[in-house]
């Protein structure tokens, strides 16, 4: 019987934590036919096949064990088979029975990001686990990919037609902090990609971004009620869905990534 070192044994661990059941089922199914690793890789996104290789060479698999790893492979996609857990995420005042986790998930999913954070939020403000977290993860691991999605009118107030983007004067018109403006925040994220609703053409309305998530490592999806405000992070009763889906994560990532040319704009700093 194969021996496993506890050092692999944690590896395969991770690599069963860290693949879907698709990823897990397809790359057993090519490895299974005389694939290379490179070759049975093609299942896995981009932006996860350095990682899955990582965990792979560590754990001792690969075309050098192809039955074992064949095994291994199909346990996990055997595994990861079932149902997805579907996890609610409340939130509500401090002190108040169902208060909920949402400003923790926000910092454990950002901070433990590995390759790419995509998010969408129709108002971000300073004071939000969102952008504390953010600015941490740009500061300690600047190669993970960050794609932001505002709302201009929102972040820099109303479009005026005479002088082109509208200000934010700092307060919304209830007299509340407005938050960051879409400049401000390309500045403190160097390195984002930052982009906001496009101003609206001659006699149409301007389009309001009201999508309101979190994509992690393409894999990771928060979804819900909530802005990613202080308000909504511990003030409001909010309810969102924490998913652990890659082929949901990557098909709301590509809707957004479409509508780019036609409702969103970059912001360059």
């Amino acid at each position: 019987m194969k021996q496993v070192s506890a050092e692999s044994l944690e590896s395969l661990r991770a690599l069963g934590a860290f693949l879907t059941g698709s990823e897990a089922g397809g790359m057993a199914a090519r490895l299974a036919t005389g694939a290379t690793l490179s070759q049975a890789l093609v299942v896995v996104p981009t932006p996860r096949r350095r990682r899955v290789r990582e965990l792979m060479n560590a754990g001792g698999l690969g075309p050098q064990v192809r039955e074992h790893s064949v095994a291994v492979l199909s346990a996990v996609a055997g595994a990861a088979s079932k149902l997805r857990d579907v996890t609610p995420v409340w939130t509500a005042p401090a002190g108040t029975v169902g208060g909920g986790p949402l400003t923790g998930d926000v910092f454990a999913l950002v901070g433990g990001a590995n390759s790419s954070v995509v998010c969408a939020t129709f108002n971000l403000q300073p004071t939000s686990a969102l952008w504390s977290a953010l600015l941490s993860l740009r500061r300690e691991n600047p190669g993970v990919a960050v794609r932001l999605y505002l709302d201009a009118q929102a972040a820099d107030g109303p479009f005026d037609a005479d002088v082109g983007r509208g200000r934010n004067r700092g307060k919304s018109r209830s007299g509340r902090d407005r938050g960051l403006d879409t400049g401000e925040v390309a500045r403190q994220l160097g390195g984002a990609v930052v982009l906001r609703t496009r101003a609206p053409e001659d006699g149409k309305r301007a389009v309001t971004s009201h999508t309101k998530f979190l994509s992690i490592d393409h894999r990771f999806l928060l979804v819900g009620s909530a802005n990613f405000s202080y308000s909504a992070e511990e003030r409001n009763v909010e309810l969102g869905l924490r998913l652990d889906d890659a082929a949901l994560a990557g098909s709301v990532e590509k809707q957004m990534h479409d509508l780019e040319g036609s409702v969103y704009e970059q912001v360059h700093c």
